[in-house]
């Protein structure tokens, strides 16, 4: 038996390591998935700032240019004015064709934002406007000095045009910088969400994986070896049920309320009830002079009627926490044959004492006969 239960021991304790494999393996899937969730937040956020790189910062840097190229075209046009040398001029036409590069530029890359695009449009009329400007300023210095003379009476038109340009010019970079700034914050915040929102998930994953390494397998093991000695009494309570089923004597099992918890094959035959009738039942309810059985359990002999017939049974009582056992066997072919040897003796006793009674009272005559012969008695 003992060399069993180790070996139900050494099964429970295998059970156990088997489950604290699965759960380290656990724990290990659950560590590389929270590393693969942190690195692809991680390449999102690359990603976010790739786009920051090829978008945002050419928007940015094409605004600030566009102004750049607009005063160059002013700086062209002036040193043409003050010398009247039309290669003074190359500045405004290198400025001209760059400005359309810059306003091509913006118009794409704020074509997914309506909020920029339409900022951009008073500018392109502003920047029309300064193009007219410049071309008529041009046009009168080549007239000659009346010419010149004009243009620089009307610098003071162009100064208002190149001002409203530069306000405009400034509001769209303004607003660029803004969007450019709150969208890295947006991306570093939420960059900063993911991560912590993976790092708490990821940690409390791992915290119940944790206690339940250090839980489940020794639960698992308890419960395995309790199972394992379960299935060990229900063996033994079967061998005993077996056992009690060849015993010639009646043994009843009863609880603390007297209801039949066992009915062996003796009980049935003894009391003609079967086992299935009796289990569960109260005694009194299935046999009425149980009482009276369980008040002589004393060894004596006990007479009942059973089936219209006298039975004498011989009971005996063992108590237990939370129930009674009651042996009962039938002693009547004892009983019969006790009473059977007491007639016999009182009949041989009866019959015998009235010869004897009859030699004893001849006993003296016989005596004063001898003496008056003169022969002894005896």
């Amino acid at each position: 038996m003992r060399w069993r239960i180790g070996r139900e021991l050494e099964r429970a304790i295998a059970a156990k390591r088997r489950v604290q494999i699965a759960l380290v393996v656990l724990i290990l899937l659950l560590g590389a998935l929270l590393a693969t969730g942190v690195y692809s937040t991680y390449a999102l956020y690359r990603s976010a700032e790739d786009r920051y790189i090829h978008v945002l910062f050419p928007l940015k840097t094409h605004s600030q240019d566009l102004v750049l190229q607009m005063v160059n075209e002013e700086t062209g046009v002036r040193g043409y004015m003050l010398t009247s040398d039309r290669r003074t001029l190359q500045p405004y036409f290198l400025g001209r064709k760059n400005v359309l590069t810059d306003l091509a530029r913006i118009s794409e890359l704020t074509s997914s934002r309506p909020d920029l695009h339409a900022q951009l449009k008073p500018i392109r009329y502003e920047i029309q406007a300064l193009d007219g400007y410049f071309d008529r300023q041009i046009t009168f210095v080549a007239d000659g000095q009346l010419g010149e003379q004009r243009a620089r009476t009307d610098v003071l038109g162009g100064q208002r045009l190149f001002g409203r340009f530069r306000h405009d010019s400034r509001a769209l970079t303004a607003s660029i910088t803004t969007f450019v700034d709150q969208t890295r914050s947006d991306e570093r915040r939420t960059f900063t969400r993911a991560v912590g929102l993976l790092g708490a998930s990821g940690l409390f994953a791992l915290g119940i994986a944790i206690f339940l390494i250090r839980r489940v397998p020794e639960r698992l093991r308890r419960l395995y070896s309790a199972e394992e000695q379960a299935r060990i009494r229900a063996e033994h309570g079967a061998n005993a049920s077996r056992a009690l089923a060849h015993v010639s004597d009646a043994v009843v099992m009863l609880d603390d309320g007297s209801r039949i918890l066992s009915w062996n094959t003796a009980a049935e035959e003894l009391f003609a009830i079967s086992a299935d009738a009796a289990l569960g039942r109260p005694a009194g309810s299935v046999f009425p002079e149980f009482g009276i059985l369980i008040e002589r359990s004393g060894g004596e002999l006990t007479p009942v009627r059973i089936g219209g017939e006298e039975r004498w049974l011989a009971i005996s009582l063992s108590r237990f926490e939370g129930g009674r056992v009651i042996t009962l066997r039938d002693a009547t072919a004892e009983h019969t044959l006790e009473r059977a040897r007491a007639d016999f003796v009182t009949t041989a006793s009866h019959e015998l004492r009235t010869p004897l009674t009859a030699v004893y009272g001849s006993v003296p005559r016989v005596g004063a006969a001898a003496e008056a012969l003169g022969q002894p008695a005896d």
